[in-house]
């Protein structure tokens, strides 16, 4: 071929083993990247550091939820997604918002409270819960949770 490449010709003996060569070698450059991706994404049982930045840290007296720890953004509309880590295996008192709220997880499980009703929400699967709807809930350790707000939320640490 013109640009020196042995694509889609047939090779036999020697140039099929050549060949075979400088696709190994190619793949073992590849490798140790390919590997650290996958490891990581395997392993990932925290949230990415830049988005922990201490000025975002959400102030204790904003977590429904003993054991969190929690970062917010902000909407220019004034929404607010939050991300949450639970340290440990704790539950949150019944209360409603102004606003609708919906919820991911991430990692775990995240069992809502809503008229009695449990509602066990596992790694992967999502939840809306409608403004002015009384919840409450139940998380296991370990579990991380996404959550976006129709409104304003939380406030961070101050001085951060």
């Amino acid at each position: 071929m013109a640009d020196g490449s042995s694509a889609n010709l047939p090779l036999s003996g020697c140039g099929r083993i050549a060949a075979t060569r400088q696709a190994l070698q190619a793949l073992r450059r590849a490798a140790p990247s390919f590997a650290r991706v996958r490891q990581y994404l395997a392993t990932m049982d925290n949230f990415p550091e830049f988005m922990k930045h201490p000025a975002n840290r959400i102030a204790k007296s904003n977590q429904a939820t003993p054991g969190v720890e929690g970062y917010v953004f902000d909407g220019e509309d004034g929404s607010q997604m939050a991300f949450w880590t639970c340290r440990e295996t704790a539950a949150s008192a019944a209360h409603a918002h102004d606003y609708d709220e919906y919820i991911i997880v991430v990692q775990g499980c995240y069992t809502l409270i809503i008229n009695g009703e449990r509602i066990p929400v596992r790694t992967g699967e999502e939840y809306f819960i409608p403004h002015g709807v009384p919840h409450s809930g139940e998380v296991l350790a370990g579990t991380r949770t996404i959550h976006a707000f129709g409104g304003h939320r939380a406030d961070r640490v101050q001085g951060s």
